[in-house]
């Protein structure tokens, strides 16, 4: 894979430039590693597109699992407060938690 683009998000590519530079040098290498071909493998069972050849997303987090460890990226949990009740939000739960996950944190 390669990246075509990049869309800086209240100037977080800067910071990342200025102050983590390393780690988006990993996370370049990583994603020049990653073949979307070969995670090319899910076929579709929609109506509108029968047969067709999907990008299969328990591949492609695999191989992004895979490269991210060999620079010694772990997955981390980290809770979220929200400014509204869980109960309230739409999809959520009372019973379950809010998490968000962030890969190599």
């Amino acid at each position: 894979m390669k990246i075509v683009g990049i869309y800086s998000f209240k100037n977080g590519k800067e910071t990342i430039d200025q102050k983590y530079p390393h780690l988006f040098k990993e996370v370049e290498i990583v994603i020049g590693k990653i073949s979307a071909q070969k995670a090319k493998n899910k076929k579709s069972q929609e109506k509108t597109m029968p047969g067709k050849m999907l990008f299969n997303p328990k591949v492609l987090n695999s191989a992004f699992k895979k490269e991210f460890a060999k620079f010694s990226w772990q997955d981390h949990r980290i809770p979220c407060e929200y400014p509204i009740p869980v109960e309230k939000a739409p999809g959520n739960c009372s019973r379950c938690s809010i998490f968000v996950e962030c890969p190599g944190l």
